[in-house]
C-alpha cells in the first residue's frame, strides 16, 4: 500500500517516505538505518546488516551471487556515497538494475575488496569497484 501511495505521490510531486527502504529515493531522505551495519560493498544476508538497510544483489556488480550494502546515490538529502576512511562512488547502471544508482566499494586491485569479491574492475564509468566476475 505504501509503494501505491508514494507512487500517486510523486505523480503529484508530493513527497513521501514510507517504511519500505526502496521508497526513501526519491521520496525523501535516506537515513542511517542502522549505526552499527556494513557500509557499502560490504557483503550481507539481509538488509538489518546494513548501514543503511539496503542488501542488494545487483546483476551487474555481483551477478546476483552476492548481496552487498548500499544505498540510492542519485537523489534526494543522503544520497551521496562519502563516508569517513573508506573510498565509495555512486555507480549508474541502465534499466537492468532495479536500483539503477548505487554506492560501491571503490579500489585499485581486487586485494582492496572483501571476501566474495574476486575482481577490481570499471564495467561503467572510470573508476573501478569490487565485482564478481
Amino acid at each position: 500500500m505504501t509503494r501505491m501511495l508514494c507512487a500517486a505521490a510523486a505523480l503529484l510531486l508530493v513527497s513521501c517516505s514510507g517504511d519500505d527502504a526502496w521508497d526513501d529515493c526519491p521520496h525523501g531522505a535516506i537515513k542511517v538505518r542502522n549505526a552499527s551495519g556494513l557500509a557499502h560493498g560490504q557483503p550481507c544476508t539481509q538488509d538489518s546488516e546494513c548501514m543503511y538497510g539496503y542488501c542488494y544483489k545487483s546483476a551487474a556488480v555481483t551477478r546476483g551471487q552476492l548481496g552487498m550494502c548500499t544505498k540510492p546515490c542519485d537523489c534526494g538529502e543522503g544520497s551521496t556515497c562519502s563516508t569517513d576512511g573508506e573510498q565509495f562512488t555512486c555507480a549508474r547502471f541502465s534499466s537492468s538494475e532495479s536500483m539503477p544508482s548505487f554506492c560501491v566499494l571503490t579500489c585499485t586491485s581486487p586485494a582492496d575488496c572483501p571476501a566474495g569479491f574476486n575482481a577490481c574492475a570499471a564495467p561503467v564509468g572510470v573508476r573501478k569497484f569490487c565485482v564478481v566476475e
